[in-house]
């Protein structure tokens, strides 16, 4: 229980970084484009994320959830477009919070938020959990096979969302 603990501490720790360093700067800095670009992003992935975690409550709330999976709206271009807007959501943060950093080295310090969201939710949490989840679960459905051999793991297929 103590490693869990430390770990969310960590992951708030790292997580802030690039905000907490912006924090302690003297001057105030405007927003400029790139900044703007930034914060768009941050509203894009914020939808994304919860776009998607509402279709899928939707769907766990249906009679069918039982039995299907998810693959409707944003699931049906990316198998986690959850975890894809989370990712962008602390990337753009840093972004945002990046351009008012001093040097290099704190802006390199910075990019620790992301990359660590980034690994958690690919290779240790996130994605990985949810996979073995649904292949246990629907591992030797036809739909899904199809589903997983089509849809993106991550980065949703845009081009496919904009055919529809």
């Amino acid at each position: 229980m103590m490693l869990f603990w430390f770990a969310s501490a960590m992951w708030g720790f790292v997580c802030l970084i690039p905000h907490s360093m912006l924090c302690f700067q003297r001057e105030e800095v405007a927003m400029r484009g790139l900044d703007w670009l930034a914060a768009s992003c941050f509203a894009a992935g914020f939808a994304i994320e919860s776009i998607a975690d509402w279709q899928k409550w939707i769907h766990k709330r249906s009679r069918e959830s039982a039995h299907t999976l998810c693959s409707k709206g944003l699931w049906s271009v990316s198998r986690h477009p959850n975890y894809f807007g989370e990712i962008v959501v602390w990337t753009a943060l840093c972004l945002l919070d990046a351009s008012g950093l001093r040097s290099r080295n704190e802006v390199f310090l910075s990019l620790l938020s992301p990359a660590f969201i980034s690994w958690l939710l690919i290779s240790v949490s996130g994605v990985p959990l949810a996979e073995k989840k649904m292949e246990e679960r629907f591992g030797q459905d036809e739909d899904y096979r199809l589903y997983k051999a089509n849809t993106p793991l991550l980065v949703p297929n845009i081009l496919k969302l904009l055919r529809k």
